[in-house]
Formats: structure tokens, sequence, C-alpha cells
């Protein structure tokens, strides 16, 4: 199952890697850490990329995310939000076939929290 999801995070790092190999257009899945959970998905509509982690329980510390390429690499952020703020100090890193969004500071995601990332 892990395989499919291609989820992992390395917590030295705090680095969050999401590579799914199934309804990459439409996914959702759980996800487990040593402490936190929750769920991450990721859409794409007409091009664009929305990808969310939502926490259901613990903290989830962030310093990037890396997203495994989809069809065409996505070289634009449109918006990163933590719940309803609106964050920067954000760059986007094209590394085919990834894709790297790293942030300039710490991000925590709380519990009943969530991130929005929109690329196009």
């Amino acid at each position: 199952m892990k395989d499919l999801i291609g989820f992992h995070y390395n917590r030295d790092l705090f680095q969050f890697h999401l590579g799914p190999r199934v309804k990459t257009d439409n996914f959702t899945a759980f996800f487990v850490t040593k402490n936190p959970w929750g769920q991450v998905s990721q859409k794409i509509v007409e091009g664009k990329l929305s990808f969310t982690i939502s926490v259901a329980f613990g903290e989830l510390e962030i310093k990037s995310i890396r997203l495994r390429s989809i069809g065409r690499a996505h070289s634009q952020i449109v918006r990163v939000k933590l719940d309803e703020i609106e964050q920067s100090g954000i760059s986007l890193i094209p590394n085919d076939p990834e894709v790297e969004i790293s942030f300039s500071k710490l991000i925590i995601i709380h519990e009943e929290s969530q991130l929005l990332v929109e690329l196009e």
C-alpha cells in the first residue's frame, strides 16, 4: 500500500514526499508518521494542481514538500495557505520527475488544520 501512495516523511529534513502511482489526477489517502497522522489529497484540473495536507492528530512540521511531476512540470506557485492564512517565502524547485516546494521557515500544521498548495 505504501508503494501505491508513494508517501514518505523525513523527520530530519522536515520533508513530506508524495508520489502516488494510482489515480494521480484525483488522489486521496491516509498518512501516518511517528506522531501526526491525517489525510493527503491531490487533484489536477485543467493543468492546475491542488495539494492538501490535513492533520487529524498531532503536529506535522514541514520545511519542504516533494511531489512527483504529473504529466507536465508545474512551474508556478499560485497559492499556499495554512488554514486561511496566505504563506510567503516559498520557492518552487523543479527536479524532474519531481517538484519541490521549499519554505523559508518551518511550517507547523497543527491538529485539525490543513496546508493547501496550488500550482500551475
